[in-house]
Parts: C-alpha cells; sequence; structure tokens
C-alpha cells in the first residue's frame, strides 16, 4: 500500500527510490508515534509488557531454585528470559528512534508538502 507521501509523488508524476520511500517511511511512522505516545494507554502498553518480562524472570527464577530441573531446560528458560528482555528493550528503542525520525522531516517531504 502507497504511503500518502508515494501517492502525492505518483500524482505528480515523480520517481522515488528506495532510500526516499524509507525516510519518508520512518518519517509518516514517527509522526504516528508521537501522538500514540503521548496518549495515556501507552504507559499501560509498556506496563503490560514489562510485567511480561517480569513473568518469564519470574518462572526463571522459580526453575534455578527448584530441585527438578535439567540443564536443558535451564538452558532454555535463561535464553527465553533474555529474548524477552532484548525484545522490549529493542522495541522502546526503535519507538524512540521513529519519534526522533518525527523531529526532522527528509527533505523529499518538504518538496512533496510544496506540490500540495
Amino acid at each position: 500500500m502507497a504511503s500518502q507521501w508515494e501517492q502525492i509523488a505518483q500524482l505528480n508524476n515523480l520517481t522515488l527510490d528506495d532510500e526516499q520511500k524509507e525516510q519518508l517511511r520512518d518519517y509518516e511512522r514517527g509522526v504516528l508515534l508521537v501522538d500514540l505516545t503521548q496518549h495515556p494507554a501507552w504507559e499501560v502498553v509498556l506496563d503490560v509488557m514489562e510485567e511480561h518480562v517480569k513473568e518469564v524472570e519470574d518462572q526463571f527464577n522459580k526453575l534455578v531454585n527448584s530441585k527438578s530441573h535439567d540443564a536443558q531446560e535451564l538452558l532454555a528458560a535463561k535464553s527465553e528470559v533474555r529474548a524477552t528482555r532484548l525484545f522490549f528493550q529493542q522495541f522502546q528503542a526503535a519507538i524512540e528512534y521513529f519519534k526522533q525520525e518525527a523531529q526532522n522531516p527528509p527533505e523529499i517531504s518538504r518538496l512533496l508538502q510544496s506540490l500540495l
């Protein structure tokens, strides 16, 4: 599905290269995420995700403290904790990246804006 910027470019017989499309995509995502992250529900989303990470960590700690686990099970649970925590951290970093992109509109967006 073409973005609004790509549609504007098409209507004006302009061809966007892959880099311009990526810049516009990141900018659009950032604009939307700025709005989303300012909504009170955003904190709820982060809390739910963080609670899930803590639940996975708690399950791992229970397994470590139990007498009935083998090395493979422990390794798998440790990997799950690491992956869950890493996903949450990278998710937050990606959101911040896109929000930063919203602060710096790409040059092509200014050109397309002038065509409106």
